[in-house]
């Protein structure tokens, strides 16, 4: 019998039989060293989690109009919905950035249409257009926050303060909110701003299959921007 160890045979077989430029993943911190060690992985980063657990009052005046439901993603229409994840898009792609594409199709899978229907989703919207939508799950009494959608990042700041208003209204025993955040990407600075601390969270691992793809892991841990719903056990 080997003496490597299953798991290992299993990686090996997996990146030999399926093409790619890159795997990525959040083991547990023993998973990652393992990788590193045994697979050709390329070291690992803890993801940064950022969190708020003490609401602030905000005037009522000042937000935005909150609306729960899955209903709402459809109401909207799928010209709307695919004109604000372009929107999104756009502005990522700006940043020479890599992340995963999220469009219609790709929520519909993931969210929508998941057997567990845990997730749920809130839309914010002014006047008859909608400014964004959050996708969350409550864990131990706090939202986390797997996607979050917006027009303009100058709409952030007005998003987060009506999530905290609809939180404090509506359910009054949520300890907090928590997010997961690139520290380079410009929705860091915005949450920063509403009281939101960052720590230390969950490893993110990678390994190069392709070396030709040019993503080595300079490339992947500075410039993938990741989010909590990218994480499988979200």
């Amino acid at each position: 019998m080997s003496k490597t160890p299953l798991i290992v045979r299993l990686g090996e077989m997996f990146y030999k039989e399926n093409a790619m430029d890159f795997a990525f993943g959040f083991p547990s911190l023993r998973h990652a060293k393992l990788q590193s060690l045994r697979l050709g992985g390329e070291g690992y980063r803890l993801v940064r989690l950022y969190r708020k657990a003490h609401f602030k009052k905000y005037p009522l005046t000042w937000t935005l109009r909150v609306k729960e439901g899955w209903e709402f993603f459809k109401k909207d229409g799928s010209a709307g919905i695919a004109s604000l994840l372009k929107r999104g898009e756009e502005g990522l792609s700006k940043e020479n950035i890599l992340h995963l594409v999220k469009d219609e199709k790709y929520l519909r899978w993931r969210y929508i249409d998941h057997p567990s229907k845990k997730y749920r989703l809130l839309a914010f919207k002014r006047m008859t257009g909608t400014k964004g939508f959050i996708i969350f799950t409550i864990d131990e009494e706090w939202v986390n926050i797997l996607e979050v959608f917006y027009e303009k990042i100058n709409d952030v700041k007005g998003i987060f303060v009506a999530l905290e208003i609809y939180l404090f209204k509506n359910m009054a025993s949520i300890k907090g909110i928590s997010l997961w955040l690139h520290p380079l990407e410009p929705l860091r600075k915005e949450v920063e701003k509403c009281g939101f601390r960052s720590e230390d969270n969950i490893p993110i691992a990678f390994k190069s299959v392709n070396a030709s793809c040019g993503v080595t892991s300079k490339v992947f841990y500075d410039s993938y921007f990741y989010r909590m719903g990218d994480y499988d056990a979200s």
